[in-house]
């Protein structure tokens, strides 16, 4: 009988600071910018833009040398604390059950995200792991377009031509699934990866591993502020003031049906998984002064590790947030 596949779910972080507006109407209709239509088309876009912004970011931090990453130059700070602890966790359940398990990996909001290639390349992935990267159409054609058209990321994801299917809704392989989808339907979401070949045997997620990047504190007054900022781009945290402490989102994730749930701010990232000699290292990259208003920041940001082990079979009893060894590659079959 076939194992039962382990399955990861994490959001991709997105940059979230202050950037132009866009335009009241994007489609040249002339309609009112103060419809429903209108009103919901410069919300998506902002949010789209919002991955824009990530790509720079990160690039930015990979050109100053904060950590490898051979492939996001083809697609365009604090974002290494956060990108840090996701690939963490990553690494370990990649590791857990050994490399014949089979796993799934879904990101959503994936972006320019480029942690499949980065995985690819390190050995990670082997034919027992499916990628899943969930998005705006807009974005996804994007992305499709920059793998398709890059001979080191294509090599990546196919061998050959054939290995390769672009339709209307994304870039399908046997083992990189790029979809689009509607996150904010649910409906749509099952649709589209049930489609693409999200195991259905693994459709409960009896095994699995979630990982998000929250805000928190929204009631301080650098909470105010960052949440004015973010309105300002027309982009809305709804379920910030639902969720608005540690306590509180480890509390709802719970009440969700997860078996477990880890959340530290990001405080605890870089003090506890980070380590002296890595914050040293970032140092020496850049200089760094503004220390209080770092950890001020960092305190209202927190990752959240939400797992479920429906056999009781204790797969996930080692994984946490602030292991600051990563395990080995595993040895792929």
């Amino acid at each position: 009988m076939e194992k039962p596949s382990l399955t990861f779910s994490f959001a991709a972080p997105k940059r979230t600071t202050q950037r132009r507006q866009p335009p009241a109407s994007h489609d040249g209709s002339g309609a009112d910018p103060r419809s429903p239509a209108a009103k919901a088309m410069a919300e998506d876009i902002a949010v789209m833009l919002t991955n824009d912004d990530a790509a720079v970011s990160k690039l930015s931090a990979v050109r100053l040398g904060y950590w490898r990453d051979n492939f996001l130059h083809h697609f365009v700070r604090g974002y290494y604390t956060r990108v840090a602890a996701i690939h963490n966790v990553l690494r370990q359940f990649l590791a857990a059950g050994g490399s014949d398990t089979p796993k799934q990996v879904v990101c959503l909001g994936a972006g320019f995200d480029t942690t499949y290639f980065q995985k690819k390349s390190e050995g990670w992935l082997g034919d027992n792991v499916v990628f899943y990267e969930l998005d705006f159409g807009e974005v996804v054609k994007r992305k499709s377009n920059i793998i398709t058209t890059c001979r080191e990321l294509h090599e990546l994801i196919a061998h050959n031509e054939a290995g390769i299917r672009v339709t209307e809704e994304g870039l399908h392989t046997k083992n990189y699934h790029l979809i689009t989808a509607d996150l904010r339907s649910i409906e749509n979401v099952d649709k589209v990866l049930t489609t693409a070949g999200l195991e259905r045997w693994a459709a409960t997620f009896e095994k699995a591993v979630f990982v998000t990047y929250e805000q928190i504190l929204p009631d301080d007054a650098f909470g105010r502020m960052m949440l004015k900022n973010l309105e300002e781009r027309n982009v809305h945290l709804h379920g910030l003031h639902a969720r608005p402490s540690i306590e509180t989102q480890r509390s709802a994730y719970l009440a969700l049906g997860w078996d477990e749930a880890q959340v530290v701010d990001m405080n605890a990232i870089s003090d506890r998984l980070l380590g002296r000699d890595e914050l040293a290292r970032l140092n020496r990259i850049e200089m760094f002064d503004e220390v209080e208003e770092w950890r001020l920041t960092q305190a209202h940001y927190c990752i959240v590790l939400a797992t479920t082990d429906a056999s009781k079979s204790g797969i996930w009893a080692d994984l946490s947030l602030i292991q600051p060894t990563p395990p080995a590659v595993p040895t792929q079959q």
